[in-house]
């Protein structure tokens, strides 16, 4: 593991990737808040699907923003 990674985060949480519930606001919201976050690919019924909530969440979590990637 990096040594970057848990310098990135305020504090050593995760957000429970939870079936249905999960998604990508809910884990730009937690990269955000300094968190780690992460979305259950069941959630996404089809690969375009996860690619698309990939894709906005890397976009909006981009280096550019001061906060980490999505797990």
């Amino acid at each position: 593991m990096s040594s970057a990674f848990p310098q990135s985060m305020r504090l050593p949480v995760i957000a429970a990737p939870m079936f249905l519930v999960s998604g990508p606001e809910l884990v730009i919201a937690a990269c955000k808040a300094g968190i780690g976050g992460a979305f259950p690919t069941p959630n996404c019924r089809t690969p375009r699907i996860w690619t698309a909530g990939w894709t906005r969440s890397q976009a909006r979590l981009s280096p550019a923003t001061g906060r980490g990637s999505p797990i």
